[in-house]
């Protein structure tokens, strides 16, 4: 296929569609956006609040040591990367992606409403820093597998806005086949 080909849209991956199959395509793009937003939105939040999250959680005479505990909490949820990516990926190959998109978006969400919802160290005592360290660990856990399935399910749309402003921000799916 030459160049010109591809610059009048005459490839197969951009033939005509409907006018309602392209609101879809467009709708599928936006939800799984604004799910990847909301993804990183509630695991960069506890970042920002670590040093309150480490007065609430982590009591200490020593600020330093409350902060520093804290965002270890913080790195524990990217611990759990490597197996996110696993554990999701298996589930999402008898599945499908968008049954794996809503797992992991459940997944998260329950990890930081855990996390949001904990009572302090100050009302129930260790069992609030481990519960908060296991709502960290929930939260980290499906990112990983997201990252790339999601631009993946936007890729396959027809459109072709679609397929270049999400193969854009990612290099695992701009260096996949089509």
């Amino acid at each position: 296929m030459s160049v010109g080909q591809q610059a009048n849209g005459s490839d197969a991956s951009t033939q005509m569609i409907s006018s309602s199959e392209r609101k879809a395509k467009i709708w599928a793009v936006i939800r799984v956006s604004s799910g990847n937003f909301l993804e990183m939105y509630d695991f960069m939040v506890f970042g920002y609040y670590a040093s309150a999250i480490g007065k609430a959680f982590f009591p200490s005479g020593n600020p330093f040591v409350s902060l520093m505990l804290s965002l270890m909490t913080f790195g524990a949820g990217f611990l759990m990367r490597p197996l996110g990516a696993v554990v999701p990926g298996a589930y999402t190959d008898r599945h499908g992606r968008r049954v794996g998109l809503l797992l992991t978006l459940g997944m998260m969400s329950i990890g930081i409403f855990s996390i949001a919802c904990m009572p302090s160290y100050a009302t129930i005592g260790l069992l609030a820093p481990f519960l908060v360290v296991v709502g960290r660990l929930l939260q980290g856990f499906p990112p990983a597998w997201n990252l790339g399935a999601s631009p993946s399910i936007c890729r396959k749309s027809p459109l072709r806005v679609t397929k270049v402003f999400m193969s854009v921000g990612n290099p695992a799916v701009s260096k996949s086949p089509s």
